[in-house]
């Protein structure tokens, strides 16, 4: 069993609201109570073991950067305990921890402080830092000059250098530019290969099932779900689409550094210049052409059958399948075949992304302009068919003594 590295019991965090900032001080001289509670977070219990990684999901206001900044110590909590066996480090919004008229490299000297290392091992470790934050000048400007993007690399380059048993990110990935989301990337799985934990705050629901064992679902500052990754993210997938009143554009796409798909076509049934029917059982091939920006580039493909609800009915990808990365090439192209497609009765959409040799980052993605319909005759509930056998066992129990008694 991993020994646990940190450990949050009953943790909660009251603010008092006060409807006028001069209501505070007729408290204090009166006995009159003008404040209401909120409590950002509520009895929030669960550890995280060595060599284990754990996502923080929730809607915004569920708690989760509370949660973050109570461990981290960053806010004082209002009743419960975080214990810590090792070290820190963090990543949270830009600014927490570093002074904005100190200059960057005056910070990284603050940050290293303040978990533990003298001005000689901060020395020492000073180049690989700057290297992999590649902030050049910059670091001899005044962090108030930083953008969030400049903020977040600097603060991430601090963290990972620092050898820590626990590296916490909240949402910090999401403001920096592709390149250095991908190096970022890169680097939290080189630290997870070398026995580290991650506590990651996302609302990348893909991320966090790739990246982490375990999740924590936070509604109105209370754990509603805590577990598997895979079942967390599940039923904060359910609610989430209980909670949506819309059907999704069908026509979307998302841009970032590494390569650009450039034609998905559907083939198969009835599938043609006139029309978009397939019957069930039907052949669909998917084919996808895309372009990379470097020849030297690993990717891999990934594709989704959505119904046009949002629905997810399929998804897999190469790297899933076992195939090794695309590479060494400008331009690219495959196709994915589905013999029988055993969906019933309704509209579907097909989704393509592109991603980096671990399946992680997501370079590109796009949904194809061709969706199709699976029509029958027959009556049908849910998504799709399952082969099945109905077993009378009555019967055949009754057959069974039959036979007995004939021998």
């Amino acid at each position: 069993m991993p020994s646990s590295l940190l450990s949050v019991n009953a943790l909660s965090k009251c603010y008092r609201v006060y409807p006028r900032p001069i209501d505070r001080f007729k408290e204090i001289f009166s006995h009159r109570i003008y404040h209401k509670e909120f409590w950002a977070l509520k009895d929030v219990s669960f550890t995280l073991p060595k060599g284990v990684s754990l996502g923080v999901l929730g809607e915004n206001g569920a708690g989760k950067s509370t949660l973050l900044k109570l461990i981290t110590g960053v806010l004082t909590p209002t009743s419960g305990t975080v214990s810590i066996d090792g070290r820190v480090a963090s990543i949270l919004e830009l600014g927490t921890g570093f002074h904005p008229d100190f200059s960057g490299m005056e910070n990284l000297f603050v940050g290293g402080a303040l978990l533990g290392f003298s001005r000689k091992e901060m020395e020492e470790k000073l180049p690989e830092i700057v290297a992999f934050s590649e902030l050049g000048e910059f670091l001899r400007q005044p962090l108030r000059s930083y953008s969030t993007g400049m903020g977040m690399r600097l603060s991430f380059s601090l963290a990972v250098s620092v050898d820590p048993d626990v590296l916490i990110v909240d949402e910090a990935l999401a403001v920096g530019d592709g390149y250095f989301q991908k190096k970022c990337i890169d680097r939290i799985r080189t630290f997870q290969e070398n026995g580290g934990s991650v506590l990651l705050c996302s609302h990348a629901l893909y991320s966090v099932n790739m990246l982490c064992q375990e999740a924590i679902w936070l509604r109105n500052g209370q754990v509603e779900a805590y577990g598997p990754t895979v079942q967390v993210v599940n039923a904060y997938e359910t609610y989430l689409h209980s909670k949506s009143d819309h059907v999704p554009e069908q026509h979307w796409r998302e841009l970032r550094l590494g390569g650009e798909i450039e034609e998905i076509s559907l083939e198969g049934g009835g599938l043609h210049d006139s029309g978009r029917l397939l019957q069930k059982g039907d052949a669909l091939r998917v084919h996808i052409r895309w372009k990379s920006d470097h020849p030297e580039r690993l990717f891999h493909v990934g594709i989704a059958i959505d119904r046009i609800d949002n629905l997810t009915c399929f998804a897999t990808t190469t790297l899933k399948d076992g195939h090794t990365p695309f590479s060494g090439q400008v331009s690219y192209e495959v196709t994915v075949c589905f013999p029988h497609l055993l969906l019933n009765n309704g509209s579907f959409r097909v989704v393509v992304f592109l991603f980096d040799e671990h399946g992680v980052h997501l370079y590109y993605q796009k949904v194809a302009e061709q969706t199709f319909t699976i029509a029958t005759t027959e009556k049908e509930w849910g998504i799709f068919y399952l082969d099945h056998i109905w077993q009378k066992e009555a019967e055949e129990r009754a057959e069974a003594v039959a036979s007995g008694q004939s021998r």
